[in-house]
C-alpha cells in the first residue's frame, strides 16, 4: 500500500530542494541558513533511521546541490560541503547515544 510513496528521506531532500530554490538567486547564503540546517538534520536522521551510510547521505546532499545550482559549481560545493558537516554531526551524535546504550 506503501508503493509509489517517498520514503522519509527522500520526502526530507524534497524539503531541502525547496530551500535551494527559495536562495537560487543567492546560494552562497545557504551556508549559514538555519533553515537549510534544520532541513539537512532532519534529512540526517532520516537517513540514520534508515540504516543509510552517511557517504551516502553525503551524496545525495552534493547531488541536490549540484543539480540546483548548475551555474556556480563553487556555491553548490560549499553548500555540499556545509551539509556534509552538519550530516556528519548528527550521525556521530546518533552513534554515541547508541553506544551509551549498549
Amino acid at each position: 500500500m506503501t508503493q509509489g510513496l517517498p520514503s522519509p528521506f527522500d520526502a526530507q531532500l524534497a524539503r531541502i530542494r525547496a530551500v535551494f530554490a527559495w536562495h537560487s538567486d543567492a546560494p552562497s547564503v545557504l551556508t549559514h541558513s538555519p533553515e537549510l540546517e534544520d532541513r539537512t538534520r532532519d534529512a540526517s536522521r532520516a537517513a540514520v533511521a534508515a540504516e543509510m551510510p552517511l557517504a551516502a547521505a553525503c551524496a545525495e546532499f552534493g547531488r541536490a546541490a549540484a543539480e540546483a545550482f548548475p551555474t556556480d559549481r563553487l556555491a553548490a560545493i560549499a553548500v555540499g560541503r556545509t551539509m556534509t558537516r552538519w550530516a556528519a554531526e548528527v550521525y556521530h551524535s546518533t552513534r554515541a547515544v547508541d553506544a551509551g546504550v549498549s
